[in-house]
């Protein structure tokens, strides 16, 4: 019984301290404003349904490994069950969102994407959904209330760059490749550790949730640079940096306020500017 309450500790502790952790190493002299930002209740939650998904594909494989099905059966196995938790969120919760709410049609010049408004009071916009007819654009309710006509155009046309780009795609094919490369490594060798293979899950699985966030954060990063500099180009002037300003005020988050996934603003207009030049405010 002793095990189970290690093991219980163990991963609170992961829960609540890499996700700290982690925003300890981003935030400098804002280490105060981005904890008070961090949901608890959401990564816990989000956590601990990976870390379900998790045992169940290792117990999974330990059973058909002690049954001799081979390696290949292994792997198989493995890819289907860590992929439930990314399918659900980059194709399943998007299809949802997507039939659940009316188009907007305010937005005229947005023609490949169904835009839908959230029921939340929040001035911001953000794109979900990978399959062609799922591609959609939430906009919150307050958008019309802090931002003019065209500084609304520059945010939608940063995401639709996202769905042009495929980035919700390429998140979802990186979290498949963390996932299942950290499985078949716990899977071929981790397991094989002395003392009870479930702390080991727990311990390892802090590392991956690590690794993902990091590496999820520095591509983020790059392709919100990306976003913008297609905003910008489309609208021929540095709207999107003044729609930007007003948020980033709104919220009460400094210009060189640092995150996990996300660039400074101060790192997205000096990007802009450079690479589009000379264009009016």
């Amino acid at each position: 019984m002793h095990i189970y309450i290690l093991l219980a500790v163990v991963f609170a502790s992961l829960v609540v301290l890499i996700p700290i952790g982690i925003t300890i190493l981003v935030s400098g002299k804002n280490l105060k404003r981005n904890l008070s930002e961090l949901s608890l209740k959401a990564l816990a939650i989000g956590w601990l349904v990976l870390f379900v998904m998790f045992v169940t594909a290792f117990s999974l494989v330990m059973s058909l490994s002690a049954k001799d099905n081979g390696i290949l059966m292994e792997l198989i196995i493995l890819a289907i069950v860590v992929s439930v938790g990314p399918t659900y969120a980059y194709f399943i919760e998007p299809i949802v969102q997507c039939s659940r709410r009316k188009s907007i049609d305010r937005y005229t010049f947005v023609e490949d994407y169904k835009v839908v408004e959230t029921n939340k009071p929040r001035a911001n916009a953000y794109a979900t959904g990978i399959l062609p007819f799922s591609k959609t654009i939430i906009v919150g309710k307050g958008i019309d209330e802090y931002l003019n006509e065209q500084e609304q155009r520059a945010l939608i046309y940063h995401e639709i760059y996202h769905h042009k780009a495929n980035h919700m795609l390429k998140f979802y094919l990186i979290t498949m490749v963390i996932y299942v490369t950290a499985a078949c490594v716990w899977s071929w060798y981790l397991r094989k550790l002395p003392g009870n293979e479930y702390l080991h899950i727990a311990l390892f699985y802090g590392g991956v949730a690590g690794v993902y966030q990091i590496v999820q954060g520095l591509v983020q990063r790059r392709f919100e640079k990306q976003a913008d500099l297609y905003s910008v180009q489309q609208m021929g002037s540095y709207a999107q940096i003044s729609a930007l300003r007003k948020l980033y005020a709104l919220s009460g988050t400094p210009e060189n306020q640092k995150a996990i996934n996300y660039p400074t603003l101060a790192q997205r207009e000096r990007y802009v500017r450079e690479k589009a030049p000379g264009l009016p405010d």
